[in-house]
């Protein structure tokens, strides 16, 4: 990496350069030009050798003012679980914590997961859990007035990007879910979750049924 950049900053032609370092930095395989103009012999075709030129771009970028940090946000982490083999599973969940480690400053991390996933992520890979810091669980919905203001507050969202879309119309004014189908669902969910010992409804799920039955009532829409 150092070479790289010492050929940067003395090189007359920088974008040449620079598409050099992103081909390196990208695992591409290396030619002529890249041992010649960037000094760099092998290729980053590993974990180990991809987050070591990860953590000296940081600090580099970092000490010259350049970056302040990275901020990595991994939503619906437990959806890897499915398309994943077990064994790309856990070469998955090592690389993060390979990032973890290698840059213990100039780096946030936000994994989004459900409680489920990341109980069998732990026990795949028990070194990741120990370096995740400040858990925050998402309370289960206790009650319908709960579920209805959640509720709502996707739908104002869908309203008010259906009016900037339509330009200043929203289409009209006819929720495509009614508060009497938000409480059956609601209520359905929240049975089966109390008989097998749940406080209540976890919103992914309450999210999930609203989705369907949205999409079910804009089928019965278009086809009238």
């Amino acid at each position: 990496m150092r070479r790289a950049l010492d050929k940067l900053k003395s090189s007359g032609d920088e974008l040449e350069i620079e598409k050099l370092i992103m081909d390196w930095l990208l695992g591409l395989r290396i030619l002529k030009a890249h041992r010649e103009k960037l000094g760099v012999n092998f290729r980053l075709d590993t974990v180990e050798a991809q987050t070591s030129a990860l953590k000296d771009l940081v600090e580099i970028s970092i000490e010259t003012g350049v970056l302040d940090g990275i901020f990595l946000l991994l939503d619906e982490l437990e959806k890897q679980d499915g398309i994943q083999s077990p064994r790309m599973l856990v070469s998955y969940l090592s690389a993060i914590r390979a990032i973890i480690d290698a840059l213990p400053r100039g780096f946030f991390l936000v994994m989004a997961v459900t409680p489920d996933a990341l109980a069998r992520y732990s026990e795949a890979l028990p070194a990741l859990r120990g370096r995740l810091q400040d858990k925050i669980t998402l309370p289960m919905l206790g009650s319908f007035d709960e579920a209805l203001e959640l509720a709502n507050q996707y739908l104002e969202d869908a309203r008010k990007k259906a009016k900037k879309e339509n330009q200043g119309d929203s289409g009209g004014t006819s929720p495509i879910i009614s508060d009497k189908e938000i409480k059956r669902i609601f209520k359905e969910l929240y049975d089966s979750r109390i008989s097998v010992g749940d406080e209540g409804v976890r919103q992914r799920d309450f999210l999930h049924k609203l989705s369907e039955e949205a999409e079910n009532n804009f089928r019965k829409f278009i086809r009238k």
